[in-house]
């Protein structure tokens, strides 16, 4: 297999399972954007990633397709050449489409060179990131440029300096790149949002740990000035301390939520997470019309994200 050093995060994830006994799946399926291609035969999955001609298998060899993709439901259609995937806790479908053969260049991976790594990198991002026009970015030129620069000698740390800087610009929170190098974990996030760059950047200029720093400034935020402040000392928190509720003044409710994800159990899986997330909110619900609350203030201003 290409040994590729880089995950490339998009935070697109999606998870397809619950027909692993199913042949009516077998054959290759090509999604709807985004370039995921998986060859599914006898409960297995080979999943692929793809960008025009560039095509990279994720593992060395087929998954067990209910351990790989767990938790998505199917709708085959009728004539067996087209499907959608749905995951419990996600708005949206998945499309994808059945295609006759695995596509001549998933059997040709790009060589496990600098170049290689780089054009596949580059491709990546042209076919599948849509919002280089709102920061700006020539993402095409950048890439020119940057290809002037990759040599056949560079090392792993030399190429995750250059590709961290072609996607610099990007102010998006949801883009991201990781490597183990040298068997060191190496992180690159251009963007962590504005709060936390400026708490970030205060502590490394005070010499304090931007870690610790951070984690500090949400639990004061969390536990003090929401529970204690807003709330006058009368909050609820519920769904593993995630969720906290109460009334700001006589007739405002107050629903404040530091995740979207992760309200029950470590181990629950997604309908199970989705039928406790409706019974905390049902149960928030029941206490704002018990308190005689007419109106909800909704606070996001700490949520981490999630589903």
């Amino acid at each position: 297999m290409h040994k590729w050093p880089f995950l490339i995060c998009f935070s697109l994830g999606a998870t397809l399972a619950g027909a692993e006994d199913s042949p009516d799946l077998d054959g290759i399926w090509v999604t709807d954007g985004y370039g995921t291609l998986a060859e599914i035969a006898d409960g297995h999955v080979q999943l692929y990633q793809i960008a025009g001609d560039i095509c990279l298998p994720e593992h060395d060899a087929p998954q067990p397709l209910a351990a790989m993709l767990p938790g998505m439901t199917f709708d085959l259609a009728s004539d067996g050449g087209s499907l959608t995937a749905h995951f419990p806790m996600d708005p949206y479908k998945i499309r994808a489409s059945r295609i006759a053969a695995l596509p001549e260049v998933c059997a040709h991976p790009v060589p496990d060179t600098p170049l290689g790594n780089f054009e596949a990198f580059a491709a990546f991002f042209q076919h599948n990131y849509s919002f280089f026009h709102l920061y700006d970015v020539a993402w095409a030129a950048r890439v020119d440029d940057a290809r002037q620069n990759i040599r056949p000698d560079m090392d792993d740390a030399e190429l995750f300096a250059l590709m961290s800087d072609m996607i610099r610009p990007l102010r998006d929170g949801h883009v991201g790149m990781f490597a183990q190098i040298n068997g060191e974990d190496r992180w690159f996030a251009p963007h962590r949002g504005r709060t936390n760059t400026s708490i970030r950047a205060q502590a490394e200029t005070a010499g304090k740990d931007p870690d610790t720093t951070l984690e500090a400034f949400r639990q004061d935020l969390w536990f003090n000035s929401i529970s204690k402040g807003i709330l006058g000392g009368d909050a609820h928190l519920a769904g593993n301390q995630r969720i906290q509720y109460g009334m700001a003044a006589d007739t405002v409710g107050y629903l404040a939520l530091a995740t979207l994800t992760g309200f029950g159990p470590r181990d629950a899986g997604p309908n199970e997470q989705l039928a406790i997330t409706q019974t905390i909110l049902d149960e928030v619900m029941d206490y704002f019309k018990t308190a005689g609350a007419k109106s909800l203030i909704l606070d996001l201003s700490l949520n981490l994200g999630g589903n």
